[in-house]
């Protein structure tokens, strides 16, 4: 049954992690990042302070509208989001995340990730990794793109039917459109045809199908 709870969000820099991720994106030729210069340890530790700031203006708000438009619930108290000087991909499992994003921006990737933990998190009924549901209505798109329409349709709704702010989805639009991958735009594409709300709800409808037959 869901319930409103909110994981802890610690956002923290990744300190062991970072000399890792700073000789990869140095070898990583695609997109230019062999010509990365990474930022000073004081900038990356500054940027993550700044995160913390911004993201407990939104934490409470995002992370239940999350849970709220999905019906589900995290299963853990604890998130930890790492930060890196660099990455060419953000990861959700776990969660690593650049420096290099203004703060807003920063919200944004997170709440991205975190919609991709929830649905982890309920890997046994909704996960995303296996919802034939997506494949069966879009089967020759990328496992990529069938991986983000219910992540970016719940993004949607967070941007336009809550925080009531249009301007914000259009500037996640055109980032992904600008993105090295065009994956991303196509699932956007996608889910802007659709009516997004009825698409999360027949999605939703799929995996109470999937949890009662356990």
């Amino acid at each position: 049954m869901f319930f409103c709870s909110y994981p802890k969000i610690i956002i923290k820099y990744a300190r062991a992690l970072d000399p890792i991720f700073i000789e990869y994106c140095k070898s990583y030729k695609h997109g230019g990042w062999d010509k990365w210069v990474s930022p000073s340890h004081e900038e990356v530790i500054q940027r993550t302070e700044n995160y913390n700031k911004e993201w407990a203006i939104w934490q409470e708000q995002i992370v239940g509208d999350i849970q709220k438009v999905l019906g589900l619930n995290f299963k853990r108290t604890i998130i930890d989001v790492h930060i890196v000087s660099g990455n060419p991909r953000n990861f959700s499992n776990p969660i690593i995340i650049k420096s290099g994003y203004p703060v807003d921006e920063f919200i944004d990737v997170l709440s991205h990730e975190l919609i991709h933990v929830l649905l982890q998190d309920n890997n046994n009924i909704a996960s995303w990794e296996c919802v034939d549901f997506v494949k069966s209505l879009y089967p020759n798109e990328t496992k990529l793109t069938q991986d983000h329409l219910i992540v970016h349709a719940t993004l949607k709704c967070i941007y336009l039917d809550t925080l009531e702010q249009q301007d914000r989805f259009k500037k996640n639009l055109k980032r992904s459109s600008q993105a090295s991958m065009n994956d991303y735009y196509v699932a956007w594409e996608i889910i802007n045809q659709l009516d997004h709300k009825q698409f999360i709800s027949d999605y939703k409808k799929w995996y109470r199908k999937a949890g009662d037959k356990k």
